[in-house]
């Protein structure tokens, strides 16, 4: 006897419907783990995924998601990104900073509406704030000799000389080995590992150009700054030992040593202010924007332009 055939069901079950309802009911914090997964599959350095991280599960971002009620990647939409960023503002936070919280944020947000975890692209066409147009601040020579003369240790001194010569990110300047500076024909170089981007480069610790000699200091480090009786192999280390040995000088040693300079010398000194002096003194010097492009790590030559502040002498000077 022939089988009746099965009648269809009068609403037949949507799997991909099923599967896009299951998406946006992901939880923010396994939405930032996939996120943060696919970057560092991507070869994204680690400095790189520590402040993704910093962004989308720090103190700042938590407060605000647990007092706005999101639990959802799907629940932050374009309204939420703006609520956020004017308290960031409010907080007095730099132009800088939420500059980062917001092409963060964007850039996880475009993950999630790509893996059904959002579907509120309006998120994507949120204007970041206006950043100010002023340029950044730079360290005269004079401010320079008052931080050397205030940093109560050689150590402290050879970071001053290191970060004004060589214009690191503070990332890259913790996680120097001895082994990162190499000899070369044409003198010593910091070979930095993984920069932003996850992109090596070499960086002179010499420069006829800009008058400097990094090499001198560097040696002087050694003999006088950097503890004999170790076995660490980072470039700088703590003041006193930890257990029975010295530990690699970690964030919060730095940043704590950067203020006491700032305190006592009323001289604004943080690595980023460091960098744009090195750059400013590099284009000042006449070094070729390529140069200072690739020396620095910028990923394009726009980025170049800010280090490029003329003073009336210049002005003439470029038209005389």
């Amino acid at each position: 006897m022939p089988q009746r055939p099965v009648k269809a069901a009068k609403h037949p079950v949507q799997l991909d419907q099923v599967s896009h309802d299951h998406g946006l009911h992901t939880t923010w914090d396994d939405a930032v783990e996939a996120f943060l997964r696919e970057k560092r599959r991507m070869g994204l350095s680690p400095a790189t995924l520590e402040q993704y991280r910093y962004v989308l599960a720090g103190v700042r971002i938590r407060q605000y998601l647990a007092d706005a009620g999101i639990t959802t990647a799907a629940e932050f939409k374009a309204e939420s990104l703006r609520d956020f960023e004017s308290q960031l503002q409010e907080a007095k936070l730099s132009p800088g900073s939420v500059q980062g919280y917001h092409v963060t944020i964007k850039n996880f947000a475009r993950f999630c509406l790509g893996r059904g975890m959002a579907e509120d692209r309006d998120v994507l066409e949120v204007k970041a704030p206006k950043r100010s147009k002023t340029a950044p601040g730079v360290i005269s020579p004079e401010d320079e000799e008052k931080l050397l003369k205030a940093a109560k240790t050689p150590r402290d001194r050879f970071i001053v000389k290191f970060l004004l010569g060589t214009g690191l990110r503070r990332s890259e300047l913790l996680k120097l080995t001895l082994d990162d500076i190499v000899a070369s024909p044409d003198g010593f170089y910091v070979h930095v590992h993984e920069g932003k981007g996850g992109k090596d480069r070499m960086v002179p610790l010499d420069s006829k150009k800009m008058g400097t000699n990094l090499t001198t200091a560097y040696r002087e480090y050694l003999l006088h700054g950097r503890p004999q009786n170790t076995t660490q192999t980072a470039l700088l280390l703590t003041s006193r030992k930890k257990g029975p040995d010295y530990k690699p000088l970690a964030t919060n040693g730095l940043r704590s040593m950067l203020r006491r300079l700032e305190q006592e010398t009323k001289v604004e000194c943080n690595p980023h202010r460091f960098r744009h002096t090195y750059g400013t003194r590099m284009i000042q010097a006449g070094v070729q924007p390529f140069a200072v492009q690739r020396i620095l790590g910028h990923t394009t030559l726009d980025m170049v332009s800010i280090y490029v502040h003329y003073d009336t002498t210049s002005l003439f000077d470029s038209v005389n």
